[in-house]
């Protein structure tokens, strides 16, 4: 318990896209106003110019160029583990020694199941390279929220669009679960509430986190 109040906590808000991971960071903030809370990738000078190179691949304009490069499948491995690099020893790492909470919108579970159900790269070449890269530093908590799966009912099954995007989101969260299993040792499944229950059991967690060795998903 010392350990803990000496050193503070680390905790990531994982989750495929549009599951609310910004907004239910945005709405915490209120609740824990010494925390430092931080983006992946970005958070720091470097890692938003590397963001910026990785949003531009989707198609959106964050600079002036006029022409982008689409960074191959490992390129963009190396760009995320260079800007998660930055932050870790930049800011993480110091606001855990200064005893801060830490609360991050993605972290390694979504570089995990992006590039290994989206990309398609070996798991082993992306833990590696987190291990290399930020020396295999992990959340102390990590907190995954589910999919609201009412949408995929609303969704037109007809539409080749939307069976592509189905089947690369289906790969990216079968990978969400396989992993959070395999490599976080403290993690919560937290499921599509209101915004308000969200935040309560997010905080009900994190301030209850030295006490629970293992959190049960759906708990």
């Amino acid at each position: 318990m010392s350990e803990l109040c000496r050193r503070g906590i680390f905790v990531a808000i994982e989750g495929y896209d549009g599951v609310g991971k910004t907004t239910l960071c945005e709405a915490l903030k209120p609740h824990y106003p010494e925390a430092v809370f931080v983006r992946e990738p970005g958070g720091t000078v470097l890692g938003e110019k590397i963001r910026n190179i990785l949003k531009a691949e989707e198609g959106k304009t964050y600079s002036n160029e006029t022409e982008h490069e689409a960074p191959t499948a490992l390129a963009k491995l190396a760009l995320f583990n260079a800007a998660r690099a930055q932050l870790v020893e930049t800011v993480i790492n110091p606001a855990l020694e200064a005893g801060r909470l830490v609360i991050a919108d993605r972290f390694y579970l979504s570089t995990v199941a992006y590039q290994v159900g989206g990309d398609g790269l070996a798991g082993w070449i992306v833990r590696d390279a987190h291990r290399i890269f930020a020396d295999g530093f992990m959340p102390d908590l990590t907190i995954l929220i589910e999919p609201e799966l009412e949408k995929y009912r609303l969704l037109d099954k007809k539409d080749r669009f939307v069976i592509r995007n189905l089947i690369h989101e289906d790969r990216v969260r079968l990978q969400f679960f396989r992993w959070i299993d395999s490599v976080m040792m403290h993690s919560y499944i937290l499921q599509q509430r209101e915004l308000q229950e969200r935040v309560n059991a997010v905080r009900n967690t994190i301030d209850n986190y030295s006490f629970l060795p293992q959190l049960a998903p759906g708990s």
